[in-house]
């Protein structure tokens, strides 16, 4: 997607660099950024948050399975007066 968005003489070394750099959120550039297209920064964006958050992490919220808990708690009316 990014390969997109890139100008046309953008080495495809280059668009590597800088979406592998946004996952990892590690802070290098070749320089590429800023001859981005308004959506490719929006998505590099977006991958710069999802790694962030991590794969794991969003993969666990995605799921969203619940487990009927096995802790029964006891229930009592109490008579007060």
């Amino acid at each position: 997607m990014i390969a997109v968005t890139t100008p046309k003489d953008a080495e495809i070394s280059k668009i590597l660099i800088e979406t592998i750099s946004a996952f990892a959120t590690v802070g290098l550039s070749a320089g590429l950024t800023s001859d981005l297209s308004p959506e490719g920064r929006i998505l590099i964006t977006i991958m710069m948050f999802i790694g962030r958050l991590g794969p794991l992490t969003m993969a666990f919220a995605l799921l969203n399975t619940r487990k009927e808990s096995k802790v029964r708690y006891a229930e009592e009316k109490i008579l007060i007066g």
